[in-house]
């Protein structure tokens, strides 16, 4: 498994210390995203839970850091949102409910990894509460989440809520660095939303993508052509792209410093050019269609790309 990320591991070492003073609580919600690095956190955390003789991390050679190495480890169960539906259902939790009732059979922990647990209907977030309330011996409940918010108010009030640390771009561009991610690093990282572990899996056609929109949504003054466009790409990804436009536009107004965005100099100054007003009202429609995109899967994408297009040219006053 690759070593933990420098940005993390200070929240990591303190849950580790906590363990060994035997204050850690049975139910954890750890909120970060994968592309910062959540998911390897969370399988460092795992696998130093699991650990018969752990140390700083898990020591990988007792019996049970062997099974848990070849996925085998009986002590441990994972849980995601499965089906059409994309949840985690209840019978999945009352499942994991009988498990951790048993006695642990490697003599050590009993660990539960819930992935993506915003994902959890009530009827299964009701069926959880229980063995958040009331733990069997020696049992982890880890919860994983990047959208906190969504998590279900009954489930964040029994657990600790550990929030992951983000990076800064300097520890983002040297862990790409020793990951051997020497061409066109910085492009990478901010197509990637400034998410290094997301960079790692940026290609070359994902980065000629992001240039191709820049210049269609510069070049273009069509309406028509606009919309075609929008309509071949992934717009939920395009979503976010405009709104590291905007949002390095809107600094530069403020004369604040912006993060990493290759974003050109000729649509920087389009976008410099609006109203502010005009631009926080575009942010406003961009942040508000992402939103509807989380929750609806069945959204006409013929009247998405009009109505972006019709924006996008309203906004820099083109009829």
């Amino acid at each position: 498994m690759d070593n933990l990320p420098v940005w993390l591991k200070t929240s990591f070492d303190a849950i580790c210390q906590q363990y060994r003073q035997q204050k850690l609580p049975h139910g954890m919600l750890i909120v970060g995203h994968k592309g910062d690095g959540a998911g390897l956190f969370m399988q460092h955390l795992v696998n130093y839970l699991l650990c018969l003789n752990p140390s700083s991390t898990a020591c990988g050679h007792c019996k049970s850091c062997q099974l848990q190495q070849s996925g085998h480890h009986p002590d441990y169960l994972v849980i995601e949102p499965e089906g059409k539906s994309m949840t985690i259902k209840v019978d999945a939790i009352r499942g994991m409910n009988k498990k951790v009732s048993e006695t642990a059979q490697q003599g050590g922990n009993k660990v539960v990894y819930i992935e993506s647990a915003q994902k959890m209907n009530a009827n299964a977030a009701n069926a959880l509460l229980k063995v958040l309330e009331e733990p069997t011996q020696n049992t982890f409940i880890l919860l994983e989440t990047d959208q906190l918010g969504q998590t279900l108010p009954t489930i964040r009030s029994r657990c600790r809520i550990v929030q992951l640390d983000k990076p800064s771009i300097e520890q983002s561009l040297d862990y790409l660095a020793t990951k051997g991610l020497a061409s066109d690093p910085y492009s990478a990282l901010s197509v990637a939303f400034l998410r290094p572990l997301e960079a790692l899996t940026i290609e070359k056609e994902q980065l000629d993508r992001w240039y191709e929109a820049e210049s269609k949504f510069l070049s273009n003054q069509s309406f028509t052509e606009l919309s075609q466009y929008i309509f071949t790409t992934n717009i939920d990804d395009l979503y976010r792209q405009i709104l590291v436009w905007v949002d390095s536009a809107v600094r530069l107004q403020q004369n604040a410093k912006i993060e990493l965005a290759p974003v050109s100099e000729g649509l920087l100054k389009s976008l410099q050019s609006q109203n502010s007003v005009s631009l926080f009202r575009f942010r406003d429609y961009i942040v508000e269609k992402m939103t509807a995109m989380k929750r609806q899967s069945n959204l006409n994408a013929q009247l998405l790309a009009e109505d972006l297009a019709s924006r996008w040219l309203e906004m820099r006053g083109i009829q």
